[in-house]
């Protein structure tokens, strides 16, 4: 009996904890790359709508690749479009792997899935449509082994 109430303790919390999870959340989007790879032309192009400027927010990059991905890293250009125009880029390491080559990602058969942080406190000055873009920044022109590349925002606490 105190096994089965436990269990279902357990099964409660776990759904708090996805609950809010969800509401810090407030972009979430992958696009899929057709070749599965990355070529230096190719951006990944993203449309966010901001209503709250008195809250943080950490932007994220997504990325899922293979095992032809050859690299330990990857540099990638974060772009941000304000809904007045001002513009601002950030050249950012994504750490893909440790030192002895294990990844650091989230393995799903052959592929790893990726949610990394690159700016964890973004302050939006304004709401309405921003729009980001991402593109790869390596040294080579294709990135073999890289499937999708996506965004996410949370929202990281309130600023005042």
């Amino acid at each position: 009996m105190k096994a089965q109430n436990l269990n279902k303790l357990f099964f409660l919390l776990g759904l708090l904890l996805l609950g809010a999870c969800k509401e810090s959340l407030v972009f979430d989007q992958n696009l899929a790359l057709p070749e599965r790879e990355w070529h230096w032309k190719e951006k990944a192009h993203f449309e966010v709508a901001i209503e709250d400027t008195t809250q943080w927010y950490s932007l994220f990059v997504n990325t899922r690749i293979t095992g032809d991905y050859p690299y330990s890293n990857m540099w990638v250009l974060v772009q941000g479009i304000s809904p007045s125009g001002d513009t601002s880029t950030a050249r950012v390491e994504l750490t893909l792997f440790n030192p002895d080559g294990t990844p650091l990602g989230l393995a799903r058969g052959t592929v790893w899935e990726y949610h990394l942080p690159v700016i964890p406190q973004m302050d939006f000055t304004e709401s309405g449509l921003w729009l980001f873009s991402i593109e790869q920044n390596m040294r080579v022109h294709t990135l073999p082994g890289v499937l999708d590349v996506g965004l996410s925002l949370e929202k990281a606490g309130e600023k005042f």
